[in-house]
């Protein structure tokens, strides 16, 4: 059976679990609550565990590894609070997914046709859909390691076994977990018929915050992230590509100038993050850059 696990930020999120219920594969939610609107709660719906924990201060990798550890289920399902399951068959592909060799999914991101041409864009670029079986190789490619925390699940006694999620992360602990599960022999899936509702309608300053963290967690741990340059090129060249293509170009020619701004604020937040060391020394105050600013509120070595 399937213990969902979800750290939620927003208290706004909180019905998003509900959905997960209706599953028959999934025995328990449990929800990590650093909004400190709730405090701890467990009750049981339909026969189902909910437990909602509350937490003082949110880690990627630490608060997913607190719940992890209060999960009763054989499989892991870890999700951020702003997905939704899509479709009936959610949970029962989770399970068809993990095998003997097979030891984690991760699914398919959809959004809604009131989204803008570049979210629709990337995501069908990023989550396509062909099943694609990943296994270690003397070269890993950053496609080779990607998942997605979105919805992201895993064998329990194999995850205990890598022991978790990396902690103290600014973001992408689920590439570390990744490279461990591959390196160690299993394969990791993506399976596009394991879809969830999910994207982003950030502002400038919001993806500029996320790119940061971004380049952050490539300076920390860049063997994680070889390749990404190339990968994340792939992916302009080609969205450029659709974009000359793609007829509402002559009825909006601001697609182009948006799509240049989009590029240019990802690349500066991302190399920026790069160098936060420099920021520090010159002491800026990186918390006001940041998407995670408990990451920096630690006793972290920068």
């Amino acid at each position: 059976m399937i213990s969902v696990i979800i750290p939620v930020s927003d208290p706004k999120y909180f019905e998003n679990h509900k959905t997960l219920l209706k599953y028959k594969e999934i025995n328990e939610v449990i929800i990590l609550d650093s909004s400190l609107s709730l405090g701890n709660i467990e009750d049981r719906v339909n026969g189902k565990r909910v437990l909602v924990l509350q937490e003082d201060s949110f880690d990627h990798g630490s608060t997913r590894n607190k719940g992890a550890s209060l999960a009763k289920g054989d499989i892991l399902l870890f999700m951020t609070q702003d997905a939704r399951p899509y479709g009936d068959n959610f949970a029962a592909e989770i399970i068809s997914s993990i095998d003997d060799q097979v030891k984690a999914v991760y699914g398919k991101h959809v959004v809604g046709d009131d989204q803008n041409i570049f979210e629709k864009f990337e995501r069908e670029f990023v989550y396509n859909d062909n099943i694609v079986t990943k296994s270690w190789k003397s070269k890993l490619k950053f496609e080779d390691i990607f998942v997605s925390n979105v919805c992201f699940a895993v064998e329990k006694k194999i995850f205990e076994l890598l022991g978790g999620f990396p902690e103290n992360v600014i973001c992408s602990e689920e590439l570390i977990i990744s490279f461990k599960l591959l390196r160690s022999g299993y394969k990791v899936m993506y399976n596009p018929n394991l879809k969830v509702w999910h994207f982003h309608n950030e502002s400038s300053l919001e993806t500029f915050r996320r790119w940061f963290d971004v380049g952050v967690a490539f300076s920390k741990t860049p063997y994680v992230f070889s390749g990404f340059r190339r990968y994340a090129l792939n992916i302009v060249i080609s969205e450029l590509l659709f974009l000359i293509k793609n007829p509402d170009l002559v009825k909006n020619p601001n697609l182009m100038a948006e799509f240049f701004k989009r590029i240019i604020l990802r690349f500066l937040a991302f190399e920026i993050g790069k160098r936060y060391k420099i920021l520090n020394n010159f002491g800026i105050d990186i918390r006001n850059l940041s998407k995670n600013k408990s990451f920096w509120n630690r006793n972290i070595s920068l």
